[in-house]
């Protein structure tokens, strides 16, 4: 599949929202002065503050409909959107995006995850910093990030560059596929594991009574 997100020609640049678990306290100021919820309607705003709280980005681009526009493209994007589970080392991300960027998104957050970049690279660039090294405890940090738990990109001028998410959080993970209406994928990847932990068991079974594996 040809790569729409990286390693192009020119740097990519991002815009990713920060999202924290949801909280019985709305915080007023998660958009600064930008327009109420971000541009978001009443009832959507709602329907979303379920799933997460908004962290404050500091920059009036976020504050200002990319948001609403972003998710407006999942809605719009429905039937597309697919829920997988992605292994990068040791961690564990969960995302919530179209199929046909599913590979890319997983090559940039390789990328990030794997690499310790900073807030400017080469080939990527963040408009805030997205903090999921920190988040993840892989980039230590003056102040603890450990509650940036979901993330939403949402660069309002790329439709390749908006409309997906990714998660640390399984619980957030679900609560926005069911939100979409999305299969999440986690009992097939529960049952592959199940079914690679039971193989592994018999092994050793086989290999402590002396049987042959294939007996």
């Amino acid at each position: 599949m040809k790569q729409k997100l990286l390693f192009g020609k020119e740097t990519l640049r991002l815009m990713v929202q920060r999202l924290r678990a949801p909280t019985t306290w709305v915080n007023p100021y998660s958009f600064g002065g930008g327009l109420p919820a971000g541009g978001l309607s009443k009832e959507s705003f709602e329907l979303i503050l379920k799933c997460c709280s908004f962290d404050y980005m500091g920059r009036a681009e976020f504050e200002f409909g990319a948001i609403p526009k972003s998710f407006q493209a999942m809605v719009d994007r429905k039937q597309e959107l697919r829920g997988v589970t992605h292994n990068i080392n040791a961690n564990v991300v969960y995302i919530l995006a179209p199929e046909s960027l599913l590979s890319d998104i997983q090559a940039l957050l390789d990328k990030v995850l794997a690499e310790k970049l900073s807030r400017w690279t080469r080939s990527v660039e963040f408009k805030e910093p997205t903090y999921i090294r920190e988040s993840f405890g892989l980039d230590a940090s003056m102040c603890s990030h450990e509650d940036i738990i979901g993330w939403l990109a949402c660069s309002p001028n790329n439709e390749d560059l908006h409309g997906w998410m990714y998660f640390k959080s399984q619980e957030m993970f679900l609560a926005f596929c069911q939100l979409f209406g999305v299969d999440s994928g986690l009992d097939h990847h529960t049952e592959k594991n199940r079914s690679k932990r039971k193989k592994e068991r018999k092994n050793e079974s086989h290999k402590n009574s002396g049987t042959p594996e294939n007996a």
